[in-house]
């Protein structure tokens, strides 16, 4: 492509899409690049409306900043030393060619692990994974939210694995513009909209249609600033929100009161198995009440009954409805699969699906990506995949945090037609993703990257480390290869997004990326090339330019575009194209697998209730004991945000919030430093107090410790808290690692 014309760039503001996290606002560019860019708001944006968010407004010093990583850089010293020396684009390509090829002779092409911290914009990784042979291509959503992702999808069908209230408005139909709202009731299971801010337009949907009567419900162990707008506080023990819903689905089974019988009869199947299931008199063991019933919900959840019942009452008589489950909250319990697919089940029984006012299905995926080619493309050999994971029946693309055990210890194959064979992971190329900082256990990570290899004890067990990314971090220091990686505003890409009206979008590269940096495209065709000589590239790695693989990308949506490439189009209309939302989508392409009804007795339901009904007793802990959860600041998405303080801010300083109660009772108080301690390690911090947290609770910042100098700002109090996170405490269905409800204890540093 010809370099654009900075004069004509730096005089008309240009828009593009932001990827400070995944919900790809929409972004205008002004300014020269040599001299700093400035980013506003995209009016015209259907995702974001204009809004803007902290981290996206800092976007452009990241880019901008002083230690980015420029050039290759070859490991010198031992892992974890972070000693590198400056190298050549061909010295690294050959190199890591040479060692993939070795490694894929020896131990096969299962052998190459490939790990996303983000992949919108890397389509063509997975086009070099199938022509490598391995099916191993794990993005982060393990780290994430696949316990909620696939709890919905299961029911809902695929594609659905995050269907949203319909709060948006205006909302442009099929039947036209709709401007009022609808709904009468929103619970949140661990949401904060307010704060999170992920799409612009829910918190503000949230306040409109308050104005119009709806009634707002929030279970969260932390009074939000969600918290604060609802009707219904409701502050539940971590890790027993899935107690709440399965109170409500026996309410409704049990009484049929709120259930919609139309849509019943005509769009689900198995309503008597979920039945007998749900409502068949059971007594909990642990203490004597029965399952599923309101006393049961409120002894496990730590709530007091009448609150409970509110809740139940207000979800089997108030509609339309919707409800959200919270993607660093709910999914980040071991009962997170099991409250998402739970609540799709109330949502399926009241008829508040893809309905005005309810919880809007998304449209299913039309774009031609590549993940969804890897398995086809290596057919037989994508089965060792599903055997790997075996144990994770609903995992999605990969659990993560197994990567530290298939280092040290290799994969046993126990199922498939590959049962009884092993292989080893001897090459791993981590793409913009930190997990030192952001997997569970870090001791294991570091074990795994710094042990020895048995038999030759001067190589290491991973034979191949090399790390894609912006900046230096903890993860990159023990790489053999650190690749710098291009600026998203360096770069271009396709977007889809559901916000109401399904929305898809052309990330355009505002800016060259800096001498020395190669756009994702160049990169991996190049090392497509070096590790394959004379080998025809496939798929997006046979593109000539960026506008050719993001046109083959949009090729399902030709319709839309007239002819013309789609590119072209994109740019000549702003970058978006939105089209209608619709309702009751089901009734013209079904739900799973095109299925006409929902099956209401997934065997996810049955196997694993029991397992999640395991966890320590409910009610207040006492003593020293506590239970431990995360989250994030307005600043903090990923470990790469964390270098965006705004300058002059005084607020550097990281804390731990405690019930001001328990701190009393302890002998703390706001400033003073103490010592976390679980099972896996030990971290210090310094405390907050707070009346808006509940009892036994322990709340900490996700994703600020950090090795020394590799920050530009000084942040006192700093941790990380995956020192005390088990890398074997997983949801059973999904293998999502539990960052929340950790067992630990405090006490003052001495």
């Amino acid at each position: 492509m010809s370099e654009p014309d900075t004069n004509k760039r730096a005089q008309s503001p240009r828009p593009t899409v932001c990827y400070m996290c995944s919900s790809e606002c929409g972004l205008l560019v002004s300014g020269d690049p040599s001299a700093g860019l400035r980013l506003a708001g995209n009016p015209a944006s259907p995702m974001s409306r204009g809004g803007l968010c902290p981290k996206a407004a800092l976007a452009e010093s990241l880019r901008r900043f002083p230690g980015r990583l420029r050039t290759p850089l070859k490991r010198t010293g031992l892992r974890g030393e972070g000693l590198f020396r400056p190298a050549s684009w061909e010295e690294a390509l050959e190199d890591i060619s040479r060692r993939l090829r070795v490694a894929r002779e020896l131990y096969g092409p299962e052998s190459l692990t490939i790990l996303f911290g983000e992949k919108p914009d890397h389509d063509m990784v997975y086009d070099f994974a199938a022509m490598y042979g391995t099916p191993n291509v794990l993005d982060h959503n393990s780290l994430c939210d696949t316990s909620r992702r696939y709890g919905f999808s299961r029911v809902f069908g695929d594609g659905q694995e995050r269907p949203l209230p319909d709060l948006q408005r205006p909302l442009l139909t099929e039947e036209g513009v709709r401007s009022g709202h609808d709904c009468r009731l929103l619970v949140l299971f661990g949401e904060n909209p307010a704060e999170a801010r992920r799409f612009f337009w829910l918190w503000d949907g949230i306040l409109g249609a308050r104005r119009s009567g709806m009634r707002l419900i929030v279970a969260d162990p932390l009074r939000t600033p969600a918290a604060r707008e609802a009707d219904l506080w409701l502050p539940v023990l971590p890790g027993e929100d899935w107690a709440l819903i399965m109170a409500v689905l026996r309410r409704l089974l049990e009484t049929g009161a709120g259930m919609d019988r139309d849509f019943m009869e005509k769009h689900t199947k198995r309503f008597e198995e979920l039945r007998q299931l749900v409502v068949t008199e059971r007594r909990d063991p642990e203490n004597g009440l029965v399952l599923h019933g309101v006393p049961w919900a409120a002894a496990r959840t730590g709530l007091q009954e009448e609150s409970v019942e509110e809740l139940v009452h207000a979800m089997t008589s108030i509609h339309p409805a919707a409800a959200m489950v919270g993607m660093n909250g709910v999914a980040h319990h071991r009962s997170g699969y099991l409250a998402a697919q739970a609540l799709a089940l109330v949502m399926a029984l009241t008829g508040n699906v893809d309905v005005p006012g309810g919880l809007m299905l998304r449209n299913r995926d039309p774009l031609n990506r590549p993940a969804k080619r890897l398995a086809a493309n290596l057919g037989e050999q994508a089965y060792r995949h599903k055997d790997v994971y075996g144990a994770y029946p609903e995992a999605g693309q990969g659990v993560v945090q197994r990567i530290p055990k298939d280092i040290l210890e290799g994969v046993s194959l126990t199922k498939g037609p590959f049962a009884g064979g092993k292989y080893v992971t001897k090459s791993l190329l981590a793409v913009h993703t930190n997990p030192l900082l952001t997997a569970p256990e870090s001791a294991l990570w570091r074990k795994a990257l710094t042990e020895r290899d048995r038999d030759t004890p001067e190589e290491y067990r991973l034979g191949l480390f090399v790390v894609n990314a912006t900046l230096m971090n903890e993860t990159a220091r023990y790489a053999d290869w650190v690749l710098p990686m291009a600026h998203f505003l360096e770069r271009q890409g396709v977007v889809w997004q559901e916000t109401g009206n399904p929305v898809f979008a052309l990330r355009e590269a505002v800016a060259e990326p800096p001498a020395g940096v190669l756009s994702p495209l160049v990169l991996w065709k190049a090392l497509a090339s070096a590790t394959f000589p004379g080998k025809k590239p496939r798929g997006t790695l046979a593109a000539e330019n960026d506008d050719a693989w993001c046109d083959a990308v949009l090729a399902p949506l030709a319709e839309y575009f007239g002819g013309v490439s789609p590119c072209a189009w994109l740019r000549a209309h702003g970058g978006f194209l939105s089209l209608p939302a619709a309702y009751r989508k089901y009734e013209k392409t079904g739900f799973v697998l095109g299925e006409s009804r929902i099956d209401l007795m997934p065997e996810a339901l049955r196997r694993y209730r029991e397992e999640v009904r395991e966890p320590s007793p409910a009610g207040p802990v006492s003593g020293k004991s506590f239970r431990l959860i995360s989250g994030r600041s307005p600043w903090q998405t990923h470990t790469i945000t964390q270098d965006l303080y705004p300058a002059g801010d005084a607020r550097r300083r990281v804390t731990m919030l405690i019930n001001d109660r328990d701190a009393e009772e302890l002998g703390l108080q706001s400033g003073d430093k103490a010592v976390v301690s679980g099972t896996k390690g030990s971290i210090r911090v310094i405390l907050e107090t707070s009346a808006d947290l509940r009892r036994g609770v322990l709340r900490g910042q996700y994703g600020w410790g950090t090795s020394a100098g590799l920050l530009r700002f000084s942040l006192e109090g700093s941790y990380n808290l995956n020192e005390l996170t088990d890398a074997d405490a997983l949801d059973p269905a999904t293998g999502d690692a539990c960052f929340g409800d950790l067992r630990v204890t405090i006490r003052r540093e001495k």
